[in-house]
Order: C-alpha cells, then sequence, then structure tokens
C-alpha cells in the first residue's frame, strides 16, 4: 500500500541519515595520531568512498526510477527528463545501489572488528 511504501522510504531514509553520521563521526575520529598504523584509518576511509557512492547512487536510484520531486517538476532542465521503465540504465544503477550497501554492510563489519580489537587491549 502507498501508506507502507512511505514507511519503508522514511526508514531507508532514516537508516541512510545514520549510516553517513555515523561513518562522517568515525571518520572524524580516527584522525587521531593515536590511530596511526592501526588499520583503521584506511577501512573508515574506504567505507567513507563507498558511503558518499552509495549516496549519490541512492539519489540516482530515486530519479530514475520516481523522477524529480515535486518542487523542481516546474525547472526547464526537470520538464525534459522522462524516467524510462525497467531500462538498462535503471537496472544497473539500482542494482549497484544494492551492491554499494552491501559492501558498506561488510566494511562495517570489519571495521568494527579492527576497533574492537584495538580497543580491547
Amino acid at each position: 500500500s502507498p501508506r507502507q511504501f512511505a514507511l519503508l522510504v522514511a526508514g531507508h531514509i532514516v537508516l541512510a541519515i545514520v549510516i553517513v553520521l555515523g561513518t562522517f563521526c568515525q571518520f572524524l575520529l580516527t584522525r587521531q595520531r593515536v590511530f596511526l598504523g592501526s588499520g583503521i584509518r584506511g577501512s573508515i576511509l574506504f567505507l567513507s568512498l563507498l558511503v558518499v557512492l552509495q549516496f549519490g547512487l541512492g539519489l540516482g536510484t530515486w530519479l530514475v526510477k520516481f523522477g524529480w520531486p515535486i518542487w523542481f517538476e516546474n525547472q526547464p532542465w526537470a520538464a525534459e527528463f522522462v524516467v524510462a521503465e525497467k531500462s538498462v540504465f535503471q537496472i544497473n544503477l539500482v542494482t549497484a545501489h544494492a551492491a554499494i550497501g552491501s559492501l558498506i554492510l561488510a566494511f562495517w563489519t570489519i571495521h568494527a572488528l579492527r576497533a574492537n580489537r584495538l580497543f580491547r587491549k
């Protein structure tokens, strides 16, 4: 139903915001000298790049599936945009968004294990 879809989208966006903010905070924290040579700086840097890529893919996925938001519809550059349902570009973009999401989950796990090993001492 439309209500369930709206709730799922809202949950997806809230989770995305939590991941972006968590990654950004971790990135800032690992810039301290104590983390030099620990491997944790490299994992959070790579994770940060994945999150930025995922954010862009998420926006692109929304655009190719649903078009521009209502507040952009009157713009001349948005008026010419047509959503081509089930096009190769749309399928590849949505698949890339899902794949990068899986990579983010895997690298967050690796990052958490490295952080646990570092702070367990």
